[in-house]
């Protein structure tokens, strides 16, 4: 690195020339942590090594109050007494005080000057900051000179002297020093190269709870940081802004054990700054934050100054099934339902032959783990009816386990139970009420052709049966059947262990399924598509069967027969 040209280091992408390291810790984005004996240094190897005069800024977290943390300049020479300025060190009477020191080589001994900085404390980042320049060193801390030196001031290379390289060393298993930004300012310039700001993803913690914040800053002679605490625990340790407000965010990822009740979370800006003018000031910004998948409200504030922001996440929502009813009189519509809730429950409305019963219903009960009753009542009479359930807010988060649907899980008029559907998309659908309260017929007895029509049987096998252009009764049998019915008023007969069939041309309103040996209660239907092509699958039985009717999308009230 060139004595003459300005470096910055933000440690989100390695550690830039400071490659000669021991013992550091890298483990969180954006900054390096020295503990125990570890040392991070740029390579001093040679007079012309590191940099000269100038302005060098160190964003950094002394913590410990006895010898051990230190930030350097180290002779480019690599020889020592020699000309070793220490930016940053503790005293050795446990006061915990902080002080910078000018070192010389005095006829082959040590020689130096020490200033002890008032009033700076650890466990806090500071920003430490030595100018150097021909016969005046200036030591500032958080932008206030706390002192300055014109002995001894060594002469950089440019100028017939030497550079010094940057260094960082801790050598006490109580104390260490994570630095957050380096910056190096050639003396004549005004800016340090300008660090790069692209969004980070940071993450801390461990745990099957997820608490994500979104965070951008106002970047001003360094970076804001900050900490958060979930329930009055710190997790992880201070973290850095990266992105600037305006052009993206960071992501804060942290897990914890945190469970489902509600929970304090509060981001705490540690290092505000202010150089007298809106584009000259130090900011935090949360742009949002997530729990466990679901967005907080009012989760978002603008820390202007140092200082703590307060959150909430309210308490996980309860998924336990609900009685609901609706309407008056004296038949009685009972609705069996459940869901898939993906950020928020699934929202629902009925309606008894074209007319809304009630209002906007919200499902509560998870499918698979019960299911909601909606009784609706009204006055419809014995007559054939029509139900239509209208799914109003589907979602989809990109998995099955981020998926919003709604399931009606059976129906029943006066008694009568109906099949129901799954509802995996917004729109309505709709199902049949037969007359007198029925929506099957149950004979007892298989059909028989009629009007030219045949019994057409078909094998254990995979079999392709095709019917005739009367009413013809088709036999698919066990085996993954295809049939098409022909014209006229066609039945198809199924019957448990048949496995999965498909109808090319069932008719609904003329053309029956009829199920053998089979109860009512097991039958359910729902909207789907196989290889390009829409209709509806007819689940029955205990033994997985289904049929798939090819261009149907619902079953009229007496296209089912029991037999």
């Amino acid at each position: 690195m060139s004595g003459t040209t300005a470096m910055s280091i933000s440690f989100d992408n390695g550690l830039g020339s400071l490659g000669n390291a021991y013992n550091v810790d890298q483990s969180i984005y954006g900054q390096v942590t020295l503990a125990g004996n570890s040392a991070l240094m740029e390579w001093a190897n040679g007079a012309s090594s590191g940099h000269g005069y100038g302005t060098y800024t160190i964003q950094a977290q002394v913590n410990g109050n006895q010898p051990g943390p230190a930030i350097i300049l180290w002779p480019g020479d690599n020889n020592w007494p020699g000309q070793e300025i220490d930016i940053v060190e503790i005293t050795p009477n446990g006061s915990g005080q902080q002080y910078g020191t000018v070192h010389w080589n005095a006829g082959g001994s040590d020689g130096y000057t020490a200033q002890i900085y008032y009033g700076v404390t650890a466990w806090t980042p500071h920003t430490y900051q030595m100018v150097w320049e021909p016969g005046l060193i200036t030591f500032k801390v958080d932008g206030a000179t706390t002192a300055a030196v014109n002995q001894h001031v060594p002469v950089d290379y440019a100028h017939g002297g030497m550079n010094d390289t940057i260094g960082f060393l801790n050598n006490n298993s109580n104390t260490s020093i994570t630095v957050y930004q380096v910056d190096y300012t050639p003396l004549g310039t005004t800016t340090p190269a300008a660090p790069t700001h692209t969004p980070a993803a940071i993450a801390a913690g461990s745990g099957g709870d997820k608490l994500v914040l979104k965070l951008s800053q106002d970047a001003y002679n360094g970076d804001a940081q900050y900490t958060v605490k979930v329930d009055g625990s710190q997790v992880g340790g201070t973290f850095t802004a990266s992105a600037l407000h305006g052009s993206g965010d960071d992501v804060l990822t942290l897990s914890g054990g945190w469970g489902g009740s509600a929970h304090s979370v509060v981001v705490n800006f540690l290092n505000d700054a202010w150089g007298g003018t809106t584009g000259a000031d130090r900011n935090l910004y949360v742009d949002g934050i997530s729990y466990n998948g679901t967005a907080l409200p009012n989760s978002t504030a603008s820390l202007m100054s140092a200082g703590p922001a307060s959150f909430s996440t309210p308490a996980a929502v309860t998924h336990n099934p609900v009685a609901l009813a609706a309407g008056s009189g004296s038949d009685q519509l009972v609705i069996k339902l459940s869901e898939d809730a993906c950020n928020g429950d699934a929202q629902y409305t009925v309606k008894v032959d074209g007319i809304q019963v009630g209002g906007t219903f919200t499902a509560s009960a998870l499918h698979g783990a019960g299911a909601d009753t909606l009784t609706l009542s009204g006055s419809w009479g014995t007559g054939a009816h029509t139900v239509q359930v209208n799914f109003l807010n589907d979602a989809w988060g990109g998995t099955a386990s981020t998926d919003r649907n709604l399931y009606v899980d059976g129906i029943t008029y006066n008694g009568q139970a109906a099949a129901g559907g799954n509802l995996l998309s917004a729109g309505p659908v709709n199902f049949g009420i037969a007359a007198s309260g029925g929506t099957t017929t149950t004979t007892g007895t298989l059909p028989s052709p009629a009007n030219g029509g045949k019994l057409i049987q078909g094998t254990s096998s995979a079999d392709k049966l095709s019917g005739t252009s009367g009413d013809d009764v088709i036999i698919g049998g066990r085996g993954n059947d295809g049939m098409t019915g022909g014209g006229g008023a066609d039945s198809f007969v199924l019957a448990q262990g048949d496995g999965p069939d498909w109808i090319n041309d069932f008719a609904a309103g003329t053309d029956h399924l009829v199920l053998q040996g089979i109860a009512r209660s097991s039958v359910t239907t729902n909207l789907t598509s196989y290889y390009g092509t829409g209709g509806l699958d007819v689940h029955y039985g205990t033994a997985g069967d289904a049929v798939f009717l090819q261009g149907v999308w619902q079953l009229g009230a007496s296209d089912l027969v029991f037999a």
